[in-house]
């Protein structure tokens, strides 16, 4: 009798530890797989973050090509303008009026 308790408690002595071991190796899977899933987030946000620095990249770039094309613009503006006042001794309009002297009604005592 003694000898078959002692039996009966070394088997459910092994199938906890079996069950100890068991729990542990599902553990390690389960721990395995969230690192991985963690990996594949970050690198897809590090991914996404090099995209938007990319993307920003190229609108400053358009932005300073618009510009420099509005700043040469200007200046060719400037330059007719001048030419135009040495040509026709008249001057040209000042820098912020942008043309609108030309566009002033002529009241009806000047003309």
């Amino acid at each position: 009798m003694k000898i078959a308790m002692e039996e009966r408690r070394l088997l459910l002595a092994q199938r906890n530890l079996e069950s100890i071991r068991l729990i542990a190796e599902l553990l390690a899977r389960a721990k395995a797989l969230k690192q991985q899933q963690q990996a594949k987030e970050r690198a897809e946000r590090e991914e996404q973050e090099r995209q938007e620095q990319s993307r920003q990249k190229e609108e400053l770039a358009r932005l300073q090509q618009l510009e420099a094309c509005r700043r040469k613009q200007e200046e060719e503006l400037r330059r007719v303008e001048v030419e135009k006042e040495r040509c026709t001794g008249a001057p040209a309009p000042r820098e912020g009026t942008k043309g609108e002297a030309a566009l002033q009604p002529v009241e009806e005592g000047q003309q």
